[in-house]
């Protein structure tokens, strides 16, 4: 310290805070003890919002991703790597141990620079590059496993469990279904489980029944043979079935397949043999079948839309992806991956601000994933601004926020005996000044919006929203 005796703390701290790099330190356990003001401009929070905070926290806020500090402790190693906040900028990160005289790790210190602008990388980066390679198997479930798959996000437990699951089911041959609502990303776990299977040398092919008219679906799927019907390829035509040899039949919006072709395919998933639309001869394939539907086929079978002893053959074994709203851990995740990708493919440099992600992240998102990389790149494409503001969301997202905010009716409120809980719903919507109130007294009490919503039951960014609404001074 003989080099700094002449700075004060608060000389010292005022220091730190003009730096342009971040800096940010935890303790042995993991608790952060210092950041500096930097973290403002990339995350869009204030130090005191992070300082006191454990690594789990940290890690639930999805504020960037992937966390290093935690691994720089364990494996006793100073650690560079690339990483994105939550509010779309590219950071360049080196965490650093601080060992005691017994080798032991007191601190670890995070520098984090700002390399949006695409600054040139330093050659620890690609030395760090190669080490994560040799680790990232080797993840746990401390929040640091990531279970990628190509243009597929999965940070939540649920999704991670569904990879899981879709990599052991790809290792044997059985049929699988996969449900969940249109946009879930259904197609893309089909392909990574024939990715993994022993087909994977194979063809992948993929048909979507609902594109097709009913009356081409057969012929689609079997092919024909030469004068089949009016207008028929005068050579014929092989089916799908055929094309999929050795590999993988994607039958995408099964519960769309006419009644007449579910006869004629549970006929081939149970003796691998079918006949071309006009043929007279028997033909054979080889061929894997994953179906996937956002429909609800138990209900088709018992209104006899669909064929009961085909709905047991397909779903040897089921994946049920839930919706984007079910697993809210991947919004942020995949905000990021789709600025990151649309920026790339249109070679633009936009970054989306706090607010905007506050926003994106509570809203329903009913078209799923595809309604959100949709939105993504509209907004990528579309906006005149480096930073896309709030005014460039879509509608639903804005009248999303405002509904959340005031949808409940007047409720009378009791002056004793209440908790927060039945305070809150009882006067939302009603008196600004009796909510402004009821947060200031909650505040000072937890000292923390996410404490404050889980008390209330609802999101941490609702909350920060109220008390920024309610009480703006507080957070000052």
């Amino acid at each position: 310290m003989e080099n700094v005796t002449n700075l004060s703390r608060e000389d010292l701290l005022r220091i730190l805070n003009q730096s342009f790099d971040q800096i940010f330190i935890t303790d042995a356990e993991g608790v952060v003890v210092y950041v500096n003001a930097a973290c403002l401009n990339h995350y869009g929070q204030r130090p005191e919002k992070m300082i006191g905070k454990r690594s789990r926290e940290m890690t639930e806020q999805n504020l960037w991703w992937p966390r290093l500090s935690p691994l720089a402790q364990r494996y006793k190693k100073r650690l560079t790597r690339k990483q994105i906040s939550c509010t779309g900028v590219t950071m360049l990160t080196t965490a650093s141990p601080v060992f005691n005289h017994k080798g032991e790790v007191d601190f670890v210190i995070e520098n984090i620079r700002d390399v949006t602008k695409g600054r040139g990388i330093a050659e620890e980066l690609e030395e760090s590059e190669e080490f994560f390679k040799k680790i990232e198997a080797c993840f746990d479930d401390q929040g640091e496993e990531e279970l990628e798959i190509s243009n597929f996000i999965a940070y939540s437990q649920v999704m991670r469990d569904i990879i899981r699951m879709a990599r052991r089911i790809a290792e044997v041959n059985s049929n699988v279904l996969i449900t969940g609502d249109s946009g879930t990303g259904k197609s893309v776990i089909s392909r990574y489980i024939h990715d993994h299977s022993p087909r994977k040398g194979g063809p992948f092919i993929e048909i979507n029944c609902a594109a097709l008219p009913e009356s081409l679906i057969e012929s689609e799927l079997f092919g024909y043979v030469r004068g089949a019907f009016s207008g028929a390829a005068k050579e014929g035509k092989k089916g799908l079935i055929r094309a999929a040899e050795n590999g993988t039949l994607f039958l995408d919006e099964i519960g769309e397949l006419p009644t007449a072709v579910q006869a004629k395919l549970l006929k081939f998933i149970q003796d691998s043999t079918y006949f071309e639309v006009g043929g007279t001869q028997e033909k054979h394939a080889n061929c894997r079948i994953v179906a996937a539907t956002n429909r609800n086929l138990p209900e088709m079978v018992d209104q006899g839309k669909f064929r009961q002893d085909l709905y047991y053959r397909l779903k040897v074994f089921e994946i049920n992806i839930p919706p984007l709203i079910r697993r809210k851990e991947d919004i942020i995740p995949l905000l990021s991956f789709f600025l990151k990708k649309y920026n790339t493919k249109y070679d633009l440099d936009k970054q989306i601000s706090m607010e905007c992600v506050t926003l994106l992240n509570d809203y329903s998102w009913p078209g799923n994933v595809r309604e959100l990389a949709n939105t993504m790149e509209q907004l990528v494409v579309m906006s005149t601004e480096e930073i896309i503001a709030v005014k460039q969301l879509p509608s639903p997202v804005r009248n999303h926020q405002e509904n959340d905010a005031e949808a409940t009716s007047p409720m009378p409120v009791a002056a004793t005996g209440l908790s927060y809980k039945d305070r809150y719903d009882g006067i939302l919507a009603t008196h600004k000044e009796q909510l402004k109130k009821l947060f200031a007294s909650m505040y000072r009490e937890f000292r923390s919006s996410r404490k404050i919503a889980d008390v209330l039951k609802i999101s941490q960014s609702s909350a920060y929203r109220a008390l920024k609404k309610y009480c703006p001074d507080i957070l000052d």
